[in-house]
């Protein structure tokens, strides 16, 4: 079984790396999409800047970060990969609620492939050790993303 998970993205609060995800065709196309819907707001030119970004409201944040995790995931989707479900942080109460969400689709299926869309993990995998389920970050695992995430982690580790 291969599922789709979306962190709450938190991490993209960091301005470095919503700056680096703004170089993906992708991302762009859904920040653009985004600003068609936000008449005089000029996203492009605040996103990637710290004080602007944190000047937003949480309610345009969590916005923006969707946005983001959404061309992330059409990364994913273009890779020719299919899903049998895609689960969101949001839409749970809390990480427990995912984790038995994802052992209730375990004892139905051999093994779970779960794609994350974070970027990076959250507490789930933690919460799941479990052989049988494997987790993919979705940027670690695009070939064509290793421009930057490999020496991102790697600042962001040290």
């Amino acid at each position: 079984m291969n599922l789709v998970y979306f962190t709450e993205g938190w991490g993209l609060l960091d301005a470095d790396l919503r700056t680096q995800c703004l170089r993906l065709p992708e991302v762009l196309t859904e920040i653009r999409r985004l600003q068609e819907t936000l008449p005089g707001t000029e996203l492009l030119n605040t996103v990637p800047f710290r004080e602007e970004f944190d000047a937003f409201s949480m309610d345009l944040k969590v916005q923006v970060i969707e946005a983001i995790q959404k061309g992330l995931a059409d990364r994913i989707f273009q890779r020719g990969l299919t899903f049998d479900g895609i689960l969101r942080r949001r839409d749970f109460s809390g990480p427990a609620a995912v984790a038995t969400d994802i052992r209730w689709r375990l004892a139905q299926a051999e093994r779970i492939r779960v794609e994350v869309v974070g970027p990076g993990f959250d507490e789930i995998p933690r919460l799941l050790q479990d052989d049988r389920i494997e987790f993919v970050d979705s940027i670690a695992a695009d070939p064509a993303l290793s421009w930057f995430w490999d020496e991102f982690k790697k600042a962001a580790n040290a």
